[in-house]
């Protein structure tokens, strides 16, 4: 197999050369049915394309098109489809994630290509895996539909230099990998604009920004204990009462966000007014300071290389190893990602959260609750600034969830409030 940079001239994605018969295209239902609503396909092609990019080229099966960070575009094939007599068409069957294929849009693909459509192969493996169970390929056009209106080149900038450790191989894989997952869970992510019933306009990519770096920090923690404790386990999607997934602390950081820009009032807007996380006490986390597990290289992982990003630090307290650090103030996917790291490190904690080891086996929401009371400070700091900030955590969960919020994370609630007044460590 040729494995260089020159173009891939055969293999499973080179591009399937069939008859054009024009672009028909349609706007698929979000809901739950496999079926969705005859239209009209005239003066409709660039809708479709501006907002779904999806197309049949041979009148049988359908297919989203992705653009990759190289600018290329590949095709994913998720169904067949059946074209009636005034030129309309339905779903006619969603495939199942092993039929899936991914293909290059003509001809032979490079190297590079090759590897970013491995990486959304690795995200349908994941999506289809025992734990999480989604077979039908209505989910991965989901998540490629959230991530194609937020995915851009930039991430795929920053992400390369925090990751300038990996091989380039690597950093492919992973990036699609974790922007298809991403686009996923942000696709399930609860909106404070649903909750509150003001519409806020930044919100998509704001989960969209978080579901990508809560999957990521999930693989690195997950493969740091499954190493280092010999153990198998995969923080999977979905929670259950006494297990948190994906998509739960996504919506937990996305609470985290709100809670800690909010000052005393806890305004579920200020995050997206701010813009970035309150990470400026992380510079030990930054700079690779040993306590920052997750971001070392050992057990499976590679370092990751976070100073790349920073051109300026300016010393808070060496004393206790923090930075004020100077970057780009208004990228939120950056600080987003320091964030998360930060939050998944706190995790770790067996003494103040109670996971016992914290990524081989479930931690409950509780637990979880505790690791965004660690980043924003020991509880003997009372009444400070991030205390504040932490006591409005609970409270916007529940406006979050609203009634869907079960009996037991009530009780794991509850118990999270008690936790914080108690100054107990």
């Amino acid at each position: 197999e040729n494995t260089g940079n020159p173009p891939r001239m055969s293999g499973p994605h080179s591009a399937q050369m069939v008859p054009t018969t024009g672009n028909p295209c349609f706007l698929p239902d979000v809901g739950t049915g496999g079926q969705v609503g005859d239209i009209p396909l005239n003066d409709n092609n660039n809708t479709c394309l501006a907002n779904f990019n999806v197309f049949s080229d041979d009148g049988e099966t359908f297919y989203k098109l992705v653009k990759l960070p190289n600018d290329q575009y590949v095709k994913v094939y998720l169904g067949t489809v059946n074209i009636g007599d005034d030129g309309s068409f339905t779903v006619g069957r969603w495939y199942t994630m092993s039929e899936v294929k991914v293909v290059g849009t003509i001809g032979p693909i490079t190297k590079e290509t090759d590897d970013f459509i491995e990486g959304i192969e690795e995200a349908i493996k994941f999506m289809s895996n025992k734990r999480n169970g989604l077979m039908s390929a209505k989910a991965l056009w989901e998540g490629l539909t959230y991530m194609n209106q937020y995915l851009t080149k930039e991430m795929w900038n920053n992400f390369s230099t925090i990751t300038a450790n990996y091989s380039e191989s690597e950093q492919r894989k992973q990036f699609m990998k974790h922007a298809v997952i991403g686009g996923y869970v942000a696709s399930k992510m609860k909106n404070f604009s649903d909750a509150t019933g003001t519409t806020y306009a930044d919100e998509g990519m704001v989960n969209f920004e978080i579901g990508f770096w809560v999957s990521f920090y999930a693989e690195r923690a997950t493969n740091w204990y499954n190493t280092k404790f010999n153990t198998n386990y995969i923080i999977p999607l979905f929670s259950t009462d006494d297990e948190v997934g994906l998509i739960t602390i996504s919506n937990l950081v996305k609470v985290l966000c709100n809670a800690e820009h909010g000052g005393n009032n806890g305004n579920p807007t200020s995050f997206l007014a701010d813009d970035t996380m309150n990470v400026k006490y992380s510079g030990g986390f930054v700079t690779g300071a040993p306590g920052s597990w997750i971001a070392q290289g050992a057990y499976g992982n590679k370092k990751l290389n976070y100073s790349g990003l920073y051109t300026t630090y300016k010393e808070w307290n060496s004393k206790k190893e923090c930075w004020e650090t100077l970057i780009s103030p208004n990228n939120r996917f950056i600080n987003i990602s320091i964030g998360v790291g930060v939050l998944f490190n706190k995790l770790q904690d067996k003494k103040a959260t109670g996971a016992r080891p914290a990524f081989s086996g479930k931690s409950s929401l509780l637990e979880w609750l505790k690791a965004t009371r660690l980043y924003n400070g020991r509880l003997t700091e009372k009444h400070s600034e991030t205390y504040n900030h932490c006591l409005h955590i609970s409270n916007l969960f529940r406006i979050l969830y609203g009634s869907s919020l079960s009996d037991a994370w009530r009780k794991d609630l509850d118990e999270f409030d008690k936790y914080i007044k108690s100054g107990a460590e």
